[in-house]
């Protein structure tokens, strides 16, 4: 057993762990609830990443989200959202559409058929996350821990 996993339940004070040790954790928590989530996906033929564009474009609703605003969301690169993109619209998921007023944008919706899936899919994740990580926690816990990553995601 390392020193870190020895710390699990006894930190007192920032100043008793070290920075790569908190870094350490943070990774693994991230890839713990990452494994969770593509197994839970798995039946879907979901990637996390997918997931998590389909449920931003779901969000926009009526008006859509342009490519540029979803890779901003998603804090990652355009060509990346773009190939991903290219597989959700392949399996008819997503649509790509442009608006009256300006033929050369391009915004995401939701596939009309697919958005009832959406629900089923979120219950699905929820219960897995919860049977597997959240039943670790408490309720309040877990609004803390969701309330700092929100804080961490402003400073973008």
């Amino acid at each position: 057993m390392t020193k870190s996993s020895k710390k699990s339940h006894t930190i007192t004070s920032l100043e008793t762990i070290t920075s790569y040790e908190a870094g350490i954790t943070q990774a693994s928590a991230f890839r713990l609830i990452k494994k969770i989530t593509d197994a839970s996906l798995q039946e879907y033929e979901l990637t996390t990443m997918q997931w998590f564009m389909i449920g931003l474009i779901y969000d926009s609703g009526a008006d859509g989200i342009s490519v540029t605003e979803l890779s901003q969301a998603l804090g990652t690169n355009l060509p990346y959202v773009t190939n991903t993109l290219n597989v959700l619209v392949g399996r008819n998921i997503i649509m790509r559409a442009s608006p009256e007023d300006n033929g050369r944008l391009k915004l995401l919706r939701i596939n009309t058929d697919f958005a009832p899936t959406i629900a089923t899919i979120e219950a699905n994740v929820r219960s897995e996350l919860r049977k597997k990580i959240y039943a670790h926690v408490t309720y309040e816990e877990l609004v803390t821990y969701i309330r700092v990553l929100y804080k961490f995601n402003s400073l973008r």
